[in-house]
């Protein structure tokens, strides 16, 4: 049986509000400490366990009892104490229907991040664990900021993605802006192709594949990251999405639009636009690329106005699904810590940022997002090592307007919480509902006469979003919302 989780969805336009809510469908079982979810082009999903599995889920929710890849022998077997190890990441090539090739990051028993590529087996539900071929051993000084993702560009080349080595005092070593370390980049190299000496080859069209200086590395596509954990690329422009987590002050969303390479993402010189370390190594700042958006780690006293905390992003994909198709053109990302999940709409070159679920702690934790072949989206949860897998759909309600129901909210922002409605008409009003992010309604007014204005006592609820719902006598209504400081 499917279940299903609902949050209020609100998207602001020029002219008019649109109440929608965004749906989490339940889809599959549940798994042991997930890490990513990938498709191969079919009908499947795969998911990826940190202690070294990759497993199937079929389009009717089943997943065969054996996986599709076991390597738990070769991955960091404490991954549990020091938990950003184990298996972290996996993607399949472009042409896997036809080679059956698909690779895998995970960190090793010495604690190093292996980038591998592995074959299907004769049964397409189970690869040939014996077909290893390593192709980059990245060596690691620390126990965290691996970061771990894979994705094959539209170019066709493979990208990783790897933190800055760890350490909690801000990248010691400043590797994430040394060109000559791989540690804090996006790398991006030819699998299909190699280079002497190596099982891959390195784009010439990479930004320091000839510049003829020995001390930078021909991989790197793009530097200046802290734990890059997850990245996507827009199925429709080629833009490449990056989630950057950050120290103790900013969770970062960074955007590569067109996917040029060499540019600077700007740590450790900065966390978020704010400055973190310019002590050394730092270049001038209209060369650095600042993110997007960015929201405060709860670690920091003060506080963003819609609500949103975290403290480890998670970053997902632009929506560009056949199915849910009034959610296309919205990024979707979310917060292990917090529990939210968040959408970016592009207003005129600006991405505003939305909360369309709740904080939710201890109880979600996001870890990862992912694409069918159909680019419908999904969510990965790891609550506790028990992991649950979600479909993001769009369910907009039915709630009929009518023009004598428009009203504002005065005032809005509020810091008393004591609110009037002043409606265009007088109206037959019926009653005023205010709801939380959750859809949970938390007061309900009950009018029942003419009037051009009512008065609404808000004082004793917490600052936030809320939804300000109205109900004329004949049924009609309408929605606006209202941010209590």
């Amino acid at each position: 049986m499917k279940k299903f989780y609902s949050v209020i969805c609100i998207i602001l336009f020029p002219f008019s509000l649109i109440s929608q809510s965004i749906i989490l469908e339940s889809f599959g079982p549940t798994f042991n400490y997930p890490t990513n979810i990938k498709n191969a082009g079919d009908s499947r999903m795969f998911i990826s366990e940190q202690e070294g599995f990759i497993k199937i889920i079929n389009s009717d929710g089943s997943s065969p009892a054996t996986p599709f890849l076991d390597i738990d022998s070769k991955v960091y077997d404490s991954f549990m104490t020091e938990w950003e190890r184990g298996l972290l990441g996996f993607v399949f090539h472009p042409n896997y229907s036809s080679n059956g090739y698909f690779y895998v990051h995970y960190v090793d028993q010495s604690g190093d991040s292996v980038i591998s590529r592995f074959s299907v087996s004769g049964n397409p539900n189970i690869a040939d664990a014996s077909s290893e071929l390593v192709i980059l051993n990245i060596p690691h000084p620390y126990d965290a900021h691996y970061g771990g993702d894979l994705e094959f560009g539209p170019d066709g080349f493979l990208y990783i993605s790897k933190g800055d080595g760890g350490s909690s005092e801000g990248d010691p070593e400043n590797r994430s802006q040394n060109l000559n370390e791989l540690l804090g980049k996006i790398l991006r190299i030819d699998v299909d192709n190699t280079d002497p000496g190596k099982n891959y080859a390195i784009p010439n069209s990479n930004p320091f594949a000839n510049d003829g200086d020995p001390n930078t590395r021909g991989e790197i596509w793009a530097y200046g990251f802290r734990n890059p954990s997850k990245f996507s690329f827009d199925s429709s422009t080629g833009d490449l999405w990056i989630g950057d987590v950050g120290q103790k002050k900013y969770e970062e969303i960074n955007l590569n639009a067109g996917n040029a390479g060499g540019l600077n993402f700007g740590w450790r010189c900065y966390e978020g636009t704010d400055t973190f370390n310019t002590s050394a190594g730092c270049p001038p700042i209209n060369t650095i690329t600042f993110p997007v958006n960015q929201y405060l780690n709860m670690a920091d006293p003060g506080s963003e106005p819609d609500g949103a905390t975290g403290c480890a992003v998670a970053a997902g994909y632009m929506h560009r699904g056949s199915e849910n198709t009034n959610l296309n053109g919205n990024f979707f990302f979310g917060d292990w810590c917090s529990g939210q999940i968040f959408m970016l709409e592009n207003n005129g070159g600006s991405w505003d940022r939305t909360v369309i679920s709740p904080s939710v702690v201890g109880s979600t934790n996001w870890v990862a997002f992912g694409q069918d072949n159909n680019n419908e989206l999904y969510v990965l949860s790891n609550p506790l090592g028990t992991g649950y897998i979600f479909k993001i759909k769009q369910n907009t309600l039915s709630s009929p307007s009518s023009s004598n129901l428009n009203f504002s909210l005065v005032p809005n922002p509020s810091n008393s919480g004591n609110i009037t409605l002043n409606f265009s008409k007088s109206i037959d009003l019926k009653e005023v509902n205010t709801y939380n992010l959750q859809g949970q309604l938390i007061k309900q007014l009950r009018v029942g006469k003419n009037l051009k204005s009512q008065k609404l006592n808000l004082h004793n609820i917490s600052s936030g979003l809320y939804i300000i719902e109205v109900i004329s006598k004949n049924g009609n209504k309408n929605q606006n919302k209202l941010i209590i400081k």
